[in-house]
C-alpha cells in the first residue's frame, strides 16, 4: 500500500493537484490587488472579480439547457439543482435590493433570471414525448440482452 499524497484526498476532491493551480491564480489576483489598490478601489476591484466568478457559476447550466432543448427531455438538468439556483439568485437579489449592493445585485438578478429559465424549461420537457429517432418497444424483435440459458 503506497503513501497518499498530501495534495490529493480521497474524501473531498477540491484538495486535489488538479485544482490547486486554480486556487493559486484566485488568491494572487486578491493578494495583488489587495498590495496594490487601496480604499473604495480595491473593494470595487475585488466585487468585480467576485461578481464575475458568480456570473460563471450561475451560467455553468447553460450548456445542459442546450442539451435539454435539443434532447426534449430533462434527464439531463436536476430538478434540484435549478430550483436552488433559481431560489439562491432571488434570495440574493431581494437582499441586493435591500442593501443596495450592485456588486450582489447584478450577478444574482442574472442567476434568478437563469434560475427560472430553467425552470421554465423543466415544466416544459418534464414529460418526454416519444422520439421519432428510437423504435417503439413494439418494433423490437430481439432482445437487447441474450439469456445465459442460450449462450453456447
Amino acid at each position: 500500500m503506497g503513501l497518499a499524497s498530501p495534495w490529493r484526498s480521497s474524501t473531498s476532491p477540491c484538495f486535489s493537484s488538479l485544482h490547486l493551480p486554480h486556487k493559486g491564480f484566485l488568491g494572487a489576483a486578491v493578494g495583488m490587488t489587495y498590495l496594490m489598490l487601496d480604499g473604495e478601489v480595491r473593494i470595487d476591484a475585488i466585487g468585480l472579480m467576485c461578481s464575475s466568478l458568480n456570473i460563471i457559476m450561475y451560467a455553468s447550466p447553460l450548456s445542459a439547457m442546450k442539451r435539454v432543448v435539443r434532447a426534449k427531455s430533462v434527464e439531463y438538468m436536476p430538478f434540484l439543482v435549478s430550483f436552488f439556483l433559481f431560489l439562491n439568485g432571488g434570495v440574493w437579489s431581494l437582499y441586493a435590493l435591500l442593501a443596495p449592493d450592485w456588486f450582489l445585485g447584478v450577478p444574482n438578478a442574472i442567476g434568478f433570471a437563469l434560475g427560472t429559465l430553467q425552470l421554465v424549461l423543466y415544466a416544459i420537457y418534464v414529460n418526454p414525448k416519444p422520439s421519432n429517432h428510437l423504435p417503439s418497444e413494439s418494433a423490437r424483435k430481439e432482445p437487447l440482452l441474450i439469456p445465459s440459458s442460450a449462450r453456447c
